[in-house]
């Protein structure tokens, strides 16, 4: 039945021109939308409003690079874009953004919880705790960082702490340690296919930890329980736990010959 209803959804939605790389929910006038960070058929890349179908509904910002991530907290949307900032009113998208300027810090990945922002500087090699304005608050040492080899992030938070996970390996060894214990999971034709973790994130009421490779998703429930997703032939880019409408909310993206194939789907706790 699980895989009956996601390859239904698959292919209801599997019909957007643009390349979804990010999706959030916001609550405007009590009604849902959707803010997503996208890459349309030029490649440029923009934030967007989405209808519940998927719909663009309007555009709210085009940036000039490809480097962002966007993320919400209270009633503002951030979008992080290299070492700017770009700060929206979410009861009124239409006005103009506050514009934070971040001091070379090269922002990769950003979270959020109900307080504060949690993003990893790639300049700093630091993951960087700010306050609603964007004031650093606190920094944190990159564990997985040895000497000079900076390992890159994927961030998760919940109301209390942030979660850091390698996007890969630093040493050979770790990275066929890595797919041998994945192999033992999923099988080995799976484990061939996912080299690299794309993102995390966490459902606050359920005490679970997902993680998205390219066409796989890890579940880990109260740090022992481990399960997955699988999407054949359906790569991903990021996934999303959106503890407002409780919906893991997953980005597809695939660049055919002639053309571009994105999906969103929201998937709920049952499914």
């Amino acid at each position: 039945m699980l895989k009956k209803i996601i390859a239904y959804k698959l292919k209801k939605l599997n019909n957007v021109n643009f390349l979804p790389r990010q999706t959030i929910s916001v609550n405007i006038d009590s009604k849902i939308y959707y803010v997503s960070l996208i890459a349309d058929e030029n490649f440029q890349v923009k934030v967007v409003l989405l209808s519940e179908d998927n719909k663009i509904l309007r555009e709210i910002l085009t940036l000039d690079n490809d480097k962002a991530d966007i993320v919400k907290l209270q009633n503002k949307l951030y979008v992080f874009s290299c070492d700017t900032a770009y700060i929206f009113n979410i009861n009124n998208l239409n006005e103009k953004p506050i514009i934070k300027f971040l001091d070379a810090c090269n922002i990769q990945k950003v979270c959020a919880n109900n307080k504060n922002i949690f993003a990893y500087s790639i300049e700093k090699d630091k993951i960087i705790m700010y306050d609603p304005d964007l004031n650093p608050i606190n920094f944190y040492d990159n564990k997985f960082s040895k000497g000079n080899i900076h390992s890159s992030l994927s961030l998760a938070c919940n109301d209390f702490t942030f979660f850091s996970i390698p996007l890969m390996p630093y040493k050979e060894k770790q990275y066929i340690n890595m797919k041998s214990i994945m192999a033992q999971y999923v099988g080995s034709q799976i484990a061939s296919e996912n080299d690299q973790i794309h993102s995390c994130t966490f459902n606050k009421d359920e005490n679970t930890l997902y993680i998205s490779m390219y066409n796989l998703i890890w579940i880990i429930k109260d740090g022992k329980e481990f399960s997955y997703l699988y999407f054949k032939n359906f790569p991903m880019t990021t996934i999303f736990y959106d503890n407002d409408i409780k919906r893991l909310i997953v980005n597809f993206a695939e660049i055919g010959e002639k053309n571009i194939n994105g999906s969103i789907i929201k998937l709920s706790n049952d499914e």
